[in-house]
């Protein structure tokens, strides 16, 4: 990860996107995605964001998608804080590279 780069705040409709290749977000999501990955930006999410996408993820699209959305909540990039510690972390994110997508 490059030192002193803004992380990217990302939440469960981006990772939703990423997986559900039906989304109508998936394709900017993927290459959102890609793009973080190779810039090694600092992604940024929460626990309750990781569990929300477990969730709707095994509920809409099965098990073996479930596990990999557990998968990419694991990625080296990618830090998870506590919803108790995210807002102090949310004063350094720029809420211009987030990656939230609406639906």
């Amino acid at each position: 990860m490059h030192p002193g780069a803004e992380p990217a705040f990302v939440d469960s409709s981006a990772f939703y996107a990423l997986l559900d290749h039906d989304d109508a977000n998936h394709k900017i999501a993927k290459q959102l995605f890609e793009k973080t990955l190779r810039e090694k930006r600092p992604l940024l999410t929460s626990n309750f964001v990781i569990a929300e996408t477990h969730a709707l993820t095994l509920h809409r699209l099965g098990r073996e998608a479930a596990i990999v959305s557990v998968k990419v909540s694991n990625l080296r990039q990618l830090r998870a804080e506590h919803v108790f510690q995210l807002e102090l972390s949310l004063h350094h994110a720029h809420p211009l590279v987030a990656l939230k997508l609406e639906h």
